[in-house]
């Protein structure tokens, strides 16, 4: 079993392997981890882009702002303006230290929606807790490659979009399968 998400399936995905045993791998894709600093973000300083796709086409990217903080705090609390105990409770960094499964995060460094800072954070304070967290640096129009045989990795894709290019998810999902195709008991994770 493995668990992979986006977005706030990422949250969700980071949160969730903590608390189920052997699991296989978790794969994060462009997590929030801190819903206070994400709410503020999208209050005061959420900025709309236009996206330049791998191929060439643009895709305009405005999602965010105060209209979506509002949309967070409402399935994160069920109502507006949640409490610092509220956001708390919900983030994947209060539990990090119990992360016994290996897990990947791929972060993209051009995102508007879910800010870099936000997306590298769980991978930062898993080194902090005694983890080890291989950093990969991955461009982001590049093709699928075979994941590093690290435990936990980091993934960031300097001009990556909350969108990320097929090949940088495809590279996750390689990590994955790996994972999932090594022995149960003899991995070497």
């Amino acid at each position: 079993l493995a668990l992979v998400g986006g977005s706030m399936g990422a949250c969700v995905a980071l949160r969730a392997g903590t608390l189920i045993p052997n699991l296989r791998a978790v794969v994060a894709i462009a997590p929030p981890t801190d819903w206070k600093a994400l709410v503020t973000f999208h209050r005061t300083a959420y900025v709309p882009t236009v996206e330049a796709r791998c191929g060439g086409s643009p895709i305009d990217w405005n999602q965010g702002g105060p209209a979506f903080a509002d949309v967070i705090d409402n399935v994160i609390c069920g109502h507006l303006v949640c409490s610092d105990a509220e956001y708390n409770v919900r983030s994947p960094l209060l539990s990090v230290q119990n992360a016994r499964n290996p897990t990947l995060v791929l972060s993209a460094g051009d995102d508007n929606l879910v800010p870099i800072s936000q997306q590298v954070m769980w991978s930062a304070l898993r080194n902090v807790v005694g983890g080890t967290v291989a950093v990969e640096i991955r461009d982001r129009c590049a093709a699928a490659t075979a994941p590093p045989l690290s435990k936990d990795v980091l993934f960031y894709v300097p001009g990556g979009f909350h969108l990320l290019e097929v090949g940088n998810i495809s590279s996750s999902l390689l990590y994955l399968l790996e994972l999932l195709d090594a022995p149960a008991s003899g991995s070497s994770f």
